[in-house]
């Protein structure tokens, strides 16, 4: 059987029983990771199989003055999982060498290497925004700082919101901009 068509049994045997309810919400969500033909969206899960291959740069994408467009959540997990690392800082994935030894691990030095595979020259120069943020002291501060971008950056914006599914896990009301999911 198809995914598009045996995701929901896939999903809801694996929520606990107080979150049931939001299967309808996780199966759309799981289903558009993979694309959405309506939208002619190829889903985050082949976006970097494409810049890779086309060296493409999504349309409206700040550059330099941004992050990843297509990658921006891996961004925040990945420094939430290095938040009380001992020996990983946030300046030390300006380095090729620590990005290099680590990336299978950290999902946030995945991300950097990438971008080190996609463009050339200074990090700098071709990764602004993220070069800036290899000065905060501690990931706590990277990770919160992360999420206002996301907030400010990706949820309040119409274009990409219009596509989301609201119901339990996430709701917004009229007049509120966004509400934290449970």
């Amino acid at each position: 059987m198809p995914l598009h068509q045996s995701v929901h049994s896939l999903v809801q045997p694996l929520l606990p029983d107080k979150f049931l309810g939001a299967a309808i919400e996780l199966t759309a969500y799981l289903k558009d990771a993979f694309g959405n033909k309506t939208r002619i969206d190829y889903g985050t899960e082949l976006m970097r199989r494409l810049q890779l291959t086309y060296r493409m740069e999504p349309a409206g994408s700040q550059g330099v003055w941004g992050l990843d467009d297509f990658q921006f959540l891996p961004f925040i997990w990945g420094s939430a999982q290095l938040i009380g690392h001992t020996s990983l800082e946030p300046q030390h994935f300006i380095c090729e060498k620590n990005v290099e030894e680590h990336h299978n691990k950290y999902m946030f030095l995945g991300c950097i290497r990438f971008i080190n595979q996609m463009k050339r020259g200074p990090f700098a120069e071709h990764s602004n925004t993220l070069w800036g943020i290899s000065s905060v002291k501690t990931w706590e501060k990277v990770n919160s700082g992360l999420m206002k971008m996301y907030k400010a950056e990706v949820l309040s914006k119409f274009p990409v919101i219009q596509h989301f599914v609201f119901g339990t896990l996430m709701c917004i009301k009229e007049g509120e901009k966004f509400k934290k999911p449970l």
